[in-house]
């Protein structure tokens, strides 16, 4: 019970109000010395001695201890003044060392009646999250904390050359500092096992036959291949068909793990997100009346497939929305030090699909991108705290 007399005893400094320093003192050396009680806090404390020496010499100044055990006695009465002098000596001369035990051990029996906990649950618990520690260490996770009503799926979305893979490298790294983040790709989904032959075998099939190109496929659905003719059709009409298939089956696949993921209390970050409307940036292909499909027909059913497995497909917690005018997306994608670097039309294409884009569902987030790098960084990451 020591909220009130925190926030009803606050100083200020630098226009930032902080508790007293007596209120503070009293209150750090219980943390501590109730760690030093248990042999695994023990083990986690000592990489922190530096940071607890500092600490202490920084609070006891003058006739500070004392009056931190007149308020520990007042606020705790099953704590004496002599019994938290004697903890503050054995932190304060020794630092973080086994001399802090028997005071530790002291100050843990006195506290008992504060225990939330009893029995061997408390070790027990200890333990668990001593070995998650260690496993995330191994698998070089930073950290497994979650937020108090848990996950998020966060999705960065944006036409090309508005800075997406750069934003969502620097949130991630950002937020993985403090919570349990994972990251993805959602433009480009990792093949199945039963999509991965025939995905694997697409590059040599782009190669043999150029004009099945994804790309251009596209252009022709979409109506921007300047004709009036039927967009597709023959071969290329069930090989667009089959691809897109293929990608949303992957599409589906991965989100549903990734909304797993949130759900166990990860934050996911996922570069690009697909939409259920036709045209839009990562959204459903197989438009039927685009491709002038016959009702009833196999084709026709196999595009109402796919628009079903997006329609299904989960919505994003939070979209964060990058955007430029197309004339810096063209700009900035000259400027990529790029192999295979796409053309202007192509970027004005793209960025006309991301306009398309409509998320009804989660917090939407605009951003603007034309900025420098660390102002776009920290109106993204303060947005995405603030829906969090």
């Amino acid at each position: 019970p020591v909220e009130s007399a925190l926030l009803e005893n606050c100083r200020r400094e630098m226009d930032v109000p902080i508790p007293s320093r007596e209120i503070d003192l009293a209150i750090f050396v219980i943390r501590k010395l109730l760690e030093h009680a248990s042999p695994l806090e023990f083990i986690l404390l000592k990489r922190e001695r530096a940071l607890v020496q500092q600490e202490i010499k920084w609070l006891a100044v003058g006739d500070t201890p004392a009056r931190a055990a007149r308020f520990a006695s007042q606020l705790f009465p099953s704590v004496d003044e002599a019994l938290f002098l004697r903890c503050f000596k054995a932190l304060f001369q020794h630092g973080v060392s086994l001399r802090g035990v028997r005071p530790g051990l002291a100050l843990a029996r006195a506290f008992r009646n504060y225990r939330i906990r009893t029995g061997i649950m408390p070790a027990w618990i200890r333990g668990i999250r001593f070995l998650k520690r260690i496993l995330n260490r191994l698998r070089r996770r930073p950290s497994d904390k979650s937020l108090s009503h848990g996950g998020a799926v966060v999705a960065i979305i944006g036409a090309d050359a508005t800075g997406k893979s750069t934003v969502s490298a620097a949130l991630r790294e950002m937020l993985s500092r403090h919570l349990r983040v994972v990251s993805s790709h959602a433009g480009l989904p990792p093949a199945s096992p039963l999509t991965f032959i025939p995905r694997t075998l697409l590059p040599l099939a782009r190669r043999l036959v150029p004009t099945l190109r994804t790309t251009q496929l596209q252009e022709k659905v979409l109506g921007d291949c300047g004709t009036d003719s039927p967009p597709l059709g023959g071969v290329a009409l069930w090989t667009f068909t089959f691809r897109s298939l293929m990608v949303a089956y992957d599409r589906a696949r991965l989100l549903q793990r990734l909304v797993s993921l949130a759900a166990s209390g990860a934050i996911v970050v996922v570069d690009r997100y697909p939409t259920d409307i036709f045209g839009a940036m990562d959204s459903t292909q197989l438009d039927p009346t685009a491709l002038q499909l016959k009702p009833g027909s196999l084709l026709f059913r196999l595009a109402a497939i796919e628009n079903a497995m997006y329609r299904a497909m989960p919505a994003a917690d939070v979209v964060v929305r990058l955007h430029v005018p197309v004339e810096t997306a063209i700009r900035r994608n000259q400027e990529r030090q790029k192999t295979g670097k796409e053309d202007e039309s192509y970027v004005r294409r793209r960025h006309a699909q991301a306009e398309r884009t409509y998320h009804a569902r989660g917090t939407v987030i605009s951003i603007s991108t034309e900025g420098n790098l660390s102002e776009t960084l920290h109106n993204t990451l303060a947005a995405v705290w603030r829906a969090l």
